[in-house]
């Protein structure tokens, strides 16, 4: 029994944080991550739509090449005002599963890199976390359907650092993965499901790559259980002060050039 707990407590668990709005393939992501079974089980609620299926967060672990992983699966950061005086009541219940730190942030997005994905990305490494998340952080581009084709990976990669500014920085800072976690165009047709999985397949495999040629030796601190707390404690003048650099991610985000809407 006693060597049981002593084992439990060497159970080592990294966490992958996953960011992203709702209609990214945040959800599916997760659940091609964990796979549970052939048939990549629907553990994580996924949406084809705009209307998150998130609507608190969830996580799962699973154990993948012979490690313990905890996918993380968060609200859409990007579907709501996020004023930083008013802490959403899901980043204080997720503290408690990311205090011990963050090993991995997977960032999800399909389609254009927009306003509100640079905002999310400026409030993720200014408010969430600090500067140093970007070293832990990647962009997964999914529903790309020329995921396999490196050539076609890189041309979307220069064609993103030319949109603007703002999306080059955040470009040259981090990795891009590109993914096709898409949902079976008809869920009755066996190619089409058969054409989905193989697809989830090669995507697991290139995250799977990721993992582990990505090891930090320690994790990223979060600051979410810090800022409510700090909230609980502050003046109207500190408020006041957090408000302002809230405002200030907004100004610089705008004053961009070429700033797309």
């Amino acid at each position: 029994m006693e060597s049981n707990n002593q084992q439990k407590e060497l159970k080592v668990v990294k966490n992958i944080l996953l960011i992203g709005r709702t209609g990214s393939g945040k959800s599916t992501l997760a659940n091609v991550l964990i796979n549970k079974g052939d048939n990549f089980e629907e553990v994580f609620k996924e949406s084809a739509g705009s209307i998150s299926e998130t609507k608190n967060f969830k996580t799962e672990e699973a154990e993948i090449d012979g490690k313990t992983y905890r996918v993380i699966d968060t609200v859409g950061f990007g579907d709501t005002t996020l004023e930083v005086t008013k802490i959403p009541p899901v980043f204080k219940e997720m503290d408690k599963h990311t205090s011990e730190g963050v090993d991995y942030v997977f960032f999800t997005f399909k389609g254009k890199f927009t306003s509100e994905d640079i905002k999310t990305f400026e409030y993720l490494k200014e408010i969430f976390f600090d500067e140093e998340v970007v070293n832990y952080t990647a962009l997964i581009r999914t529903n790309f359907k020329d995921f396999r084709k490196e050539d076609k990976c890189e041309e979307d990669r220069e064609k993103l650092k030319s949109e603007n500014k703002a999306i080059a920085e955040i470009v040259n800072k981090v990795k891009i993965i590109y993914v096709n976690n898409a949902l079976p165009i008809d869920d009755e047709d066996e190619h089409s499901i058969a054409t989905a999985k193989k697809a989830k397949s090669v995507s697991r495999q290139k995250l799977l790559e990721h993992l582990g040629s990505c090891q930090n030796e320690k994790s990223c601190k979060p600051r979410i259980g810090d800022l409510g707390e700090r909230i609980k404690r502050m003046n109207e003048k500190e408020l006041n002060e957090l408000r302002e650099k809230n405002e200030r991610i907004d100004r610089e985000l705008k004053n961009m050039n070429n700033f797309i809407n």
